[in-house]
């Protein structure tokens, strides 16, 4: 039997009611038709980033065949920041 699309979602919840959430998809798509967003580099991989700081960002890329998504208001997190917290993850 083939599975397809396999869906994972942590959300990380702050003290001070601040969220992020990581959603990653496997041989899935993740959609961003709707959105203004910009090309970034994300290590070695390109990805795409909508949003502005002070309000819910979102940044998308691929690794092999693993969609992510990380999305979130956080007080005082920069697109630079969200960029550099993606690259952690492996």
């Amino acid at each position: 039997m083939e599975q397809k699309d396999t869906l994972l979602i942590f959300i990380f919840h702050a003290e001070t009611n601040d969220r992020m959430e990581l959603k990653t998809v496997k041989d899935g798509d993740i959609s961003s038709q709707d959105m203004e967003t910009e090309e970034v580099a994300i290590g070695d991989q390109t990805g795409r980033y909508a949003g502005k700081e002070g309000e819910t960002q979102r940044l998308i890329w691929k690794d092999g065949s693993i969609l992510y998504e990380l999305k979130g208001n956080v007080d005082g997190l920069s697109k630079d920041d969200l960029i550099t917290l993606a690259e952690s993850f492996k």
